[in-house]
């Protein structure tokens, strides 16, 4: 493939095709996914270059990982032992990523856990001061509209937001509050790395030291 500069924004690309293609089939196909692209929101082509990234991560630690002469896991078992791994493409890492479609159904299901418990939670009794309920509400929503956590991650920060949910229910008990504890240090230590730039952070960097102070913990 090639690249051309025409003009001040665009841009001409030459790409070589193998023999016996048809090419205007070729062309339709791919203005029929670039239409489709342009027409999707500033998040979700963020989410898909974030698929890539990942999904190009973890290609090259499995091809780093086979170029080894042995692998060890617990047991001392040889690499080349392992089976099911299958890497199709670009798009697809099963063995290793899990089914995108899986990963999302995950995710509905834990949000869905967490409204179930946050409602059980008292609401506020002062409107200018929000609860548990109310801040862990805001965390989930934050979490859920991040674009720059992946599936996984956003289903372990909502685990972890789960489990204050249901300690929220005795926020002064020692034990409750150890697990806050627990889950607090767990959602910080996935948000680590994320860009300061993104909105996650400023709200964590507000939602997580106002839930620490709930429960007794600030």
């Amino acid at each position: 493939m090639a690249m051309e500069k025409r003009g001040d924004d665009k841009i001409l690309l030459r790409a070589k095709t193998a023999a016996g293609i048809d090419k205007s089939q070729l062309s339709a196909e791919y203005f029929d996914d670039y239409n489709q692209l342009k027409v999707l929101s500033q998040s979700q082509q963020l989410l898909l270059v974030e698929k890539d990234k990942r999904i190009i991560s973890l290609e090259n630690m499995v091809d780093t990982a086979l170029k080894q002469p042995k692998f060890y896991t617990q047991g001392d078992t040889n690499m080349s032992d392992i089976s099911g791994i299958n890497i199709e493409g670009s798009s697809n890492v099963s063995g290793i990523a899990g089914n995108n479609s899986s990963s999302i159904a995950n995710l509905g299901t834990i949000s869905g856990n967490v409204s179930i418990a946050l409602n059980e939670l008292p609401d506020a009794t002062d409107a200018e001061k929000p609860g548990i309920k109310e801040l862990l509400s805001q965390l989930q929503d934050a979490i859920v509209q991040s674009t720059y956590l992946s599936e996984e991650d956003k289903t372990e920060a909502l685990e972890q937001v789960n489990t204050l949910a249901e300690a929220g229910k005795n926020p002064q008990e020692s034990t409750k509050q150890k697990t806050a504890k627990t889950a607090i240090t767990m959602l910080k230590g996935i948000f680590t790395g994320l860009p300061a730039v993104a909105s996650l952070v400023e709200s964590t960097n507000k939602l997580l030291p106002a839930i620490s102070k709930l429960f007794g913990l600030g």
